[in-house]
């Protein structure tokens, strides 16, 4: 069993929050039912995002990257990558930030994507 990790990605004002196994995912939903899914509904990994109106309207987003259900390293930091892409999705869309398909963005985006793969592979348990 883990802890949910969590971080404050200061530039964006985003709070992520993520786990690593179902007892963290069973924290991360304590007060927040009504915006998580239930741990049954999901597969290897996913992402929400949501304005919980905390602190402001604080932006949050809720990663799961469930370890237990892969069968590989490989295929770890293959979800990893994936959520990243949707947590960063969710980031430049709640703060209007231009679209990754505008040719101008592309960067700043490609850099988001691979701070948040890297956030998360560094917070993986590690056996």
């Amino acid at each position: 069993m883990t802890e949910p990790v969590e971080r404050i990605l200061d530039i964006y004002n985003t709070h992520l929050h993520l786990a690593w196994d179902t007892h963290a995912w069973g924290k991360l939903r304590r007060g927040r039912t009504k915006y998580l899914q239930a741990i049954e509904k999901q597969g290897q990994g996913w992402t929400e995002s949501t304005d919980l109106g905390i602190k402001g309207g604080t932006h949050h987003i809720f990663l799961a990257v469930l370890a237990a259900r892969h069968q590989s390293e490989p295929e770890i930091a293959n979800t990893i990558a994936h959520e990243a892409v949707h947590a960063a999705i969710a980031i430049t869309d709640t703060h209007r930030i231009a679209s990754p398909m505008e040719r101008d963005a592309e960067e700043p985006f490609a850099y988001l994507v691979g701070w948040l793969t890297e956030w998360m592979w560094r917070s993986r348990p590690t056996p």
